[in-house]
């Protein structure tokens, strides 16, 4: 089955209980046009001339190999609940591809989005965003070669599930700040089973207030600095995540209370880095409340110069056996290549 364009996007809202899928039969390519900002009409022809307005009504004509063609988004969901976005292809969008906001029940499901805004300062747009937005899944999308992160989750979304994504090559160029997935000022939610590498910033941050989210599963490496960031968060619970081959420290923690590390692997993180290293790091904020145990942890022996094995408070520690020792954390971790 082929798929939807959506190409510089589609200033539509969709509407309540609205799924748009993809269509099941083929034909010819058509170019579909949406603009709500001009003369416009669901019941006309869906021509630059006389477009729809509404992404819901071009939906409805559109079938796989179709151009979706308008604005800013590739799809712009605000107020809604209960509304499926599946199998679109979004690209070259000015604004974020896929933007929901102050919505609940929203599923994103096996998008490919890509190209969203310009690696410029005051350009840059995400992937995929929810913003304000409650109890919804983003499953199974592609967010690719992205000027700002491949999947955010912003201002006070909670209870979102962010799951079986690949999220790479997101870079805003002109500053090292484009993560794979980026959480901020949003708790409870979960990301898990999502494969984040190749991004200009770290794999997952969970990023200031960010409370009790849960990172598990995902499969994170290759990245521009970390492969999980937590940072000014309370109770994140990371666990059986695999992190390898990192810029920076694999696991870090800053600023960051009650956080729990169980079950991952974490190894060649740092090596040679100028900035940090470690396959677990914390700083004297974080450590006395942080719980490890049951992490594969593995580093190229000998150890450089640049490179440690774990940074705990500033004290750094070449072997697994001296951090146990000195912290009584890992007590069941291992000292393994897992990567």
């Amino acid at each position: 089955m082929g798929r939807r364009i959506v190409r510089y996007a589609v200033a539509a809202s969709a509407g309540l209980g609205l799924a748009v899928l993809p269509a099941t039969m083929a034909s010819a390519a058509t170019s579909w046009y949406v603009n709500n900002t001009v003369t416009c009409s669901n019941t006309g022809p869906g021509t630059q001339a006389t477009p729809f307005c509404t992404i819901t009504a071009a939906a409805q004509k559109a079938v796989p190999g179709d151009t979706i063609q308008g604005g800013t988004n590739g799809f712009k969901i605000s107020s809604k609940a209960y509304v499926t976005v599946k199998g679109f292809t979004v690209t070259g969008t000015s604004g974020v591809g896929i933007l929901v906001s102050s919505s609940n029940h929203i599923t994103i499901d096996g998008n490919n989005v890509s190209s969203a805004g310009t690696r410029a300062s005051g350009l840059i747009a995400k992937g995929i965003s929810l913003s304000g937005t409650t109890a919804s899944v983003v499953k199974n999308n592609k967010s690719h070669d992205n000027s700002d992160a491949g999947i955010g989750v912003t201002s006070a979304s909670t209870g979102n599930t962010i799951t079986n994504n690949e999220s790479y090559g997101n870079a805003r160029g002109f500053s090292r700040a484009a993560a794979g997935i980026d959480l901020r000022n949003s708790g409870s939610n979960t990301i898990t089973g999502n494969t984040l590498h190749n991004n200009e910033d770290s794999g997952l941050n969970i990023w200031t207030s960010s409370n009790n989210s849960t990172a598990s599963g995902n499969n994170i490496y290759s990245n521009g600095d970390h492969g999980i960031d937590v940072h000014s968060t309370n109770g994140a619970h990371v666990t059986g995540n695999t992190v390898c081959r990192n810029y920076d420290s694999g696991i870090e923690m800053t600023g960051s209370l009650n956080t729990v590390l169980n079950g991952n692997i974490s190894g060649l993180n740092g090596i040679n880095s100028a900035r940090t290293s470690g396959q677990i790091r914390t700083d004297s904020t974080s450590a006395p409340s942080t719980k490890a145990d049951n992490d594969q942890l593995w580093q190229q022996s000998p150890l450089s110069s640049k490179t440690v094995f774990i940074d705990w408070a500033g004290t750094k520690f070449t072997s697994l056996t001296s951090f146990q020792n000195a912290t009584g954390q890992e007590l069941h971790g291992s000292q393994v290549n897992g990567c």
